[in-house]
């Protein structure tokens, strides 16, 4: 599993999840060699595991979804996202939470059922993006020259490209 193409956190998962299975396999088979009837021992354990499912339910609700994000990456790390009022690049993607830090350097933690229950904006996804910009000019300023002024600086920027059209209008007065 850590060879190949799945994601880090998936492939650990997995080998936690396989692991576990086949110690409990494990105590089964001693057990069962040993003589101890099994028919009780299964029903503790169904009631232990009914017990921990119960207390640990918001925990499983993030496991599942960790889970979901992880196989469907509707983002990978180093996309700009935005979730809810958060927005900023993905760091990692844990099975338990996401972790995006914002343009201001701070390092936000994210339960990923709030992620999988809500929307998810993906800036990275396309290779263009709009911007908007608002200017405040002086009362009395011929709208002409603004527009004149913010396409020579536009055209200055090697950001700027030639389709779809740059569009300069006006907000309010």
């Amino acid at each position: 599993l850590m060879a190949s193409s799945l994601e880090t956190g998936l492939s650990s998962f997995l080998l936690s999840v396989i692991n576990a299975v086949l110690y409990i396999m494990l105590i089964f088979i001693v057990m069962s060699t040993l003589g101890v009837s099994m028919g009780a021992f299964i029903a503790a354990l169904s009631a232990a595991g009914l017990a921990i499912a119960l207390a640990l339910q918001d925990s499983l609700s993030n496991l599942a979804s960790g889970i979901l994000i992880l196989v469907n990456k509707p983002f990978v790390e180093g996309d700009y996202i935005k979730i809810g009022s958060e927005e900023g690049t993905v760091k990692t993607v844990k099975i338990f939470t996401t972790q995006i830090e914002t343009y201001d350097k701070k390092l936000i933690t994210i339960p990923n059922k709030s992620i999988v229950n809500g929307n998810v904006i993906n800036y990275t996804t396309s290779p263009l993006r709009r911007v908007d910009l608002t200017f405040c000019v002086a009362f009395g300023t011929k709208q002409d020259d603004v527009k004149n002024v913010v396409k020579e600086k536009f055209k200055e920027t090697k950001f700027g490209v030639k389709s779809p059209h740059l569009f300069i209008g006006v907000n309010k007065y």
